[in-house]
This record gives C-alpha cells, structure tokens and sequence, in this order.
C-alpha cells in the first residue's frame, strides 16, 4: 500500500502573506512518516507543495496530484491554509476517486464534524496527534476491520457522521523515530529571529504546554518532554549529515521547564558544541537560565508579552507580571540575546486605556529587545476565545469556517483576511487609530537611534524593496520631516 502525505501551498491572502515565508519542513509529516514506516510494510511519499518548485503554480501542482497515485493521501493544514488543504482533496477525488483521504492537523482537529459535514470528498479526520492513529487506521483499512476501533478519528458511518474516543498522546517522545529520507536541504529555512540568513534545521525538545491562554488553540494540551541527550544527539546527527550548525527548537515554550531547558544546554556544552539557537520563551523564568542559553548558543528568543495592561494579562490568563517581562527583557539585553516581543490587542473587555498601556510599555522596554510585532487578536477553533467570541455574539449563529468570507479589517490592519477578528469594546476606527499611532512612534524611535547615512539608506531601501520584512509604513515626506527636526535640534 502506498500512502502519500500532502502540505498545502500557502496562497496570498493578505498583506502579510505578501511576504517571503520562511519555509520550514513540514515536520508533522515527517514524524507520520517515520511512524508509518517503522510500524507497517506501507510506502510512504511526502509532497509539499510549498517547495519553490511549486512555487504556487496550480498547473505544476495539479500535474504531480495527477500523477500520483496513492490508496490513501493525507493532508495537514492550519486554519490559515484550510481553504488549500480542501482545494487539493479535492482535486485528489477528481483524479484518484478510489483513494481515500484522510486530514489532520490543528484545524481539522476542532473542527471534525463540521469539515465531514461541509466538505465531501474528506473520509477521515484525525484528531490529535497522528502517529498512532494512523497506524491503526491504515490496519483497519488494509485487514477491511472495523473502522469504530480506532481511536482518535471521525468518519462517515452509513452517511451518519461517527465520532470514535479520543487517542492517547504519545507519551514517550523519545520513541518517536527519525525521518531523514526525505531531501532536507531544498528548504530555504533560516535561524528565526536572525537579520542573517543563516541556514537552520528546527528541532523538537518538547510537546504540549502547561499553560492556559484563551487565544491558544493548545492550550492546555499535556506537557511532554524529550530526554535531553536524545535532543541534542539528533542535533549532533544533523550536523554530521547535513553540515548545519543553526537550530530552531520548534517547542511551544523551550523554557517552560526550566529544569529541562538548563539539561539541554549543559547537554551541548558538554560536547563542545558550537551551535546557535532560537526558541521561544516565558518571562517567569530564573533569569540565571538566560545566561547558560546564552553560553550554549541561544542567539535569539522570542516572548509573548500581550499587552501591557495587568488587567488584560489577568483576563487571558497569562500568568506573568509586567515586573517581570521587564526583568527579562533586561537580561536577554545584558548578556546580549536578542528578544523579539509579540504584543496582541482588541483582547476581550480591552478599552482605550488598555490600548494606551500596551504603546506605553512597548517603549518601556522598546531599548531592551530587538524588536516586537503587534496584531489584532484572531479567533482560532477550539481557543477559549472561540467559545467568549460564541458566547458575545461576536460570530454569527451561522458562522462557518468554511465559509470564504473576506475581512477587510484585516487587510487594512495588514493581517490575513481569512481569519475573524475578536472584536469586542474596540471600534475599526480604534484599532486602525492604535496601529497607526504605534507606527509613527516607531518611526520615530528608529530614526532617533540612526545616523544621517543610515536614515538614507534605509529610507532608500524601502523605497526599492517594498518586500522588505521591516516595514516603513510612514511617508517619505514625514521622514523628511524628522530629519529636519533632527537637524533643528543639532543646531539648538
């Protein structure tokens, strides 16, 4: 039996998607496969159309669908790619109609029934987490056993849509084999966080997250850890294969068990291995951890901060302190990490005071981090949000998430435009005000820590590169008008 395991082009939807993406593997796959092919006689193919040589290009995608030939495919998607993971099951029935086809993922996961009831050439959903899933899947289906035995799908049933228990996670991650056939280095991936394109592997060292945000679509999902010398012997492995010395730890929060963050980076100091990094972090940490990241090669780290008001940190339970989002960002500074901040508003019950707080505190802290994005917060299946956004009437009764519904708030904020907004106390006018005040503040921040060449030359750059991931959303006449008061004050 042949099994082929799909991940869906990216299309543009939105200013942001406008950007270059940097392409990671597709690694959820890639533990599917390595579990598929230790556990069964099946071959097992992995496409993914977001390789270059797709390069979106639908007579090119619909050639290798064509010519595939498989008894069962699988797809993965987001919620921001689901409208393309049901384009390609789609074209799959078309050309293969015998074959089955089987989704999973994040999206599919929350949304099971309503994908089988919206979208008929989809056979199976997979919740949860896949590698023993499928397995029992692909053995019901070759032996012809019945389907109501396995855990952790939903399915058709005599036209009745059937939803059998849920699955166990996988509890020992260390079980979990390596996938290496696959040709790693067609990826254009680079170490997160870096002005550099430093070419990078991602790595996992954990599952899961203890914590509860009601923004997270994983929220709450159980907390396992790798042992730490399994980690860094696969990070030994892909240096020795693949010559590549970068790494992103693709861990919900690397730093969620400090005890286990600080065995890992004993773990590559002990080998003497020169390596950089970039994980993403909590704040709530022992500071004296960021010193040992740093020894072990941690270059850059990522934060979500929220927002800057108590109340709202309280409200989407993010169980940290401004006092201490400071602290931290005063360290990574000290021992020279770069942090990178992520800040979201139009949080639930979020007023104009709140919206103050959080630009007040983006430049309390703005000297100490690398920099910081900020969006509007989105509604994700499965997320408490989801269930307040329910509860507000902010969806509608009849809200689908297959429907194409274009949101034009969401381009004009520079966000994608397939996903719905949680907006609550806050008008479009406040949150297109919020944005364009932060951005001027910005600007402004930049230009005062620049020279004159500087200022030149970036100015000049965003003018020629309008791709460029620094976006300088203020005016060429407004650039120059700081410059002058710039001079002014030189003069004074």
């Amino acid at each position: 039996m042949k099994i082929t395991l799909i991940q869906p082009q990216k299309k543009k939807s939105g200013i942001i998607a406008e950007e270059s993406w940097n392409l990671t593997r597709p690694f959820s796959l890639f533990y599917l496969a390595a579990s598929i092919e230790k556990n069964t006689d099946c071959l097992v193919e992995i496409v993914d159309f977001e390789q270059q040589i797709y390069n979106n290009d639908n007579r090119k995608i619909d050639d290798k669908i064509k010519n595939t030939d498989s008894e069962i495919f699988g797809i993965t998607c987001t919620t921001f790619t689901r409208f393309e993971a049901v384009e390609v099951a789609q074209k799959i029935k078309a050309y293969h109609p015998e074959s089955l086809i089987v989704v999973g993922g994040v999206h599919f996961m929350f949304c099971a029934e309503e994908t089988l009831q919206k979208i008929s050439c989809i056979d199976f959903v997979v919740r949860g987490e896949g590698e023993k899933t499928i397995i029992s899947l692909i053995e019901a289906i070759k032996n012809k056993t019945s389907l109501n035995l396995v855990k952790g799908i939903t399915y058709r049933d005599n036209h009745k849509i059937a939803t059998n228990p849920d699955a166990d996670i996988v509890e020992e991650l260390d079980d979990l084999p390596i996938y290496s056939e696959f040709d790693w280095n067609i990826y254009p991936e680079y170490l997160f966080g870096s002005a550099e394109k430093i070419k990078a592997i991602s790595i996992m060292s954990s599952r899961g997250c203890p914590y509860k945000c009601v923004f997270c679509s994983k929220a709450g999902m159980k907390y396992r850890l790798r042992s730490p010398i399994k980690v860094v012997d696969e990070i030994e492995y892909f240096i020795d294969k693949f010559k590549i010395s970068s790494f992103n730890f693709l861990d919900l929060t690397f730093t969620a068990n400090p005890e286990h963050a600080q065995k890992i980076c004993s773990e590559i100091l002990k080998r003497k291995l020169k390596i950089s990094w970039w994980c993403e972090s909590r704040v709530n940490i022992p500071l004296e951890l960021l010193d040992v990241m740093k020894e072990a090669g941690c270059k850059s780290l990522v934060i979500g901060v929220e927002s800057g008001s108590p109340k709202i940190l309280t409200n989407i339970s993010k169980k940290v302190s401004l006092e201490q989002v400071v602290a931290f960002c005063k360290k990574c500074h000290e021992v020279n990490i770069e942090c990178n901040a992520y800040f979201m508003f139009s949080h639930p019950e979020e007023t104009l005071d709140d919206l103050e707080a959080t630009e007040e505190f983006i430049f309390k802290i703005r000297d100490y981090i690398k920099g910081y994005s900020i969006q509007p917060t989105m509604i994700f299946p499965g997320t408490e949000i989801e269930k307040i956004a329910k509860e507000k009437k902010i969806t509608q009764p009849n809200f689908s998430w297959y429907s194409e519904t274009k949101y034009e708030i969401n381009r004009e904020l520079g966000q994608f435009d397939n996903i719905p907004l949680f907006i609550d106390k806050l008008t479009h006018k406040n949150m297109k005000d919020f944005m364009n005040g932060i951005g001027i503040k910005e600007s402004t921040y930049t230009v005062s820590k620049l020279t004159f060449k500087e200022i030149f030359l970036k100015t000049l750059n965003a003018i020629v590169d309008r791709k460029s991931s620094v976006k300088y959303i203020f005016s060429i006449k407004y650039i120059f008008e700081l410059l002058k008061r710039k001079i002014v004050k030189i003069f004074k």
